[in-house]
């Protein structure tokens, strides 16, 4: 990686919310995340959030942001 971006999202946060188990690309969102020096947060399928309950992506959205 090109030094001149190792701490450019230092201090921002990447929400990680799949809906569909998608292992390679959850990890490599959030290598790349952690290798800008930001950090992640998230679920890794709607088994795991509050869309197992009703509530919709856009509820859920609004309470990530």
């Amino acid at each position: 990686m090109d030094h001149n971006y190792k701490h450019v999202a230092d201090g921002r946060h990447l929400a990680t919310l799949f809906y569909e188990p998608s292992t390679r690309t959850r990890l490599s969102f959030e290598s790349a995340m952690l290798s800008l020096g930001g950090q992640t947060l998230g679920f890794s399928s709607a088994a795991q959030s509050s869309a197992s309950k009703g509530e919709t992506i856009a509820d859920t959205a609004r309470v990530v942001s």
